[in-house]
């Protein structure tokens, strides 16, 4: 049950059903973009093994899902094996509030022994070459501080050392 009436309007709900995916299938064909953008409505684990089936090669991921560390360690691991190489994933919530994907992010790193890149709340893998990492700044030791906006320095009990 939702808490309050603002959780109710961020859904956009309408006879109890969130249209909030439709409303993000209206935006991706008002921006003409439909051709780039393939939504797929399942688990993460269930559209990676979906996509990888049709031998789908993405060069651009964004994650958005579980917050749980182990959650977000498979999502990582099974869409990384299906990016192109150049290709860039991207996850959210990379803040101090959900250690779970903080951990997850480091752990990744450091087992597939690539940087983390993190602005404003998202980290950013780059697979092989790509000239955007040439710019970017790792962020091994910070996360996103929503409340403060800016990166703050890793809480000892979730860094991975």
């Amino acid at each position: 049950m939702l808490e309050n009436a603002s959780q109710a309007n961020w859904l956009q709900s309408r006879h109890g059903y969130p249209r909030i995916y439709a409303q993000f299938l209206a935006n991706v064909m008002h921006a003409g973009v439909e051709d780039l953008i393939v939504p797929v409505p399942q688990t993460p684990h269930i559209a990676a093994r979906l996509l990888n089936h049709l031998g789908v090669k993405p060069n651009l991921v964004y994650l958005d899902a579980s917050h749980d560390a182990l959650d977000v360690s498979i999502d990582l691991a099974l869409y990384w094996d299906m990016l192109q190489d150049g290709g860039i994933l991207v996850g959210d919530d990379y803040t101090f509030y959900w250690p779970g994907v903080v951990t997850a992010a480091q752990r990744f790193a450091r087992q597939y022994g690539r940087p983390i890149f993190s602005r404003f709340g998202q980290f950013v893998f780059f697979k092989g070459d790509n000239a955007l990492a040439q710019i970017c700044r790792p962020a091994e030791t910070t996360c996103w501080d929503p409340v403060n906006r800016w990166d703050v320095p890793i809480p000892p009990e979730i860094q991975v050392t």
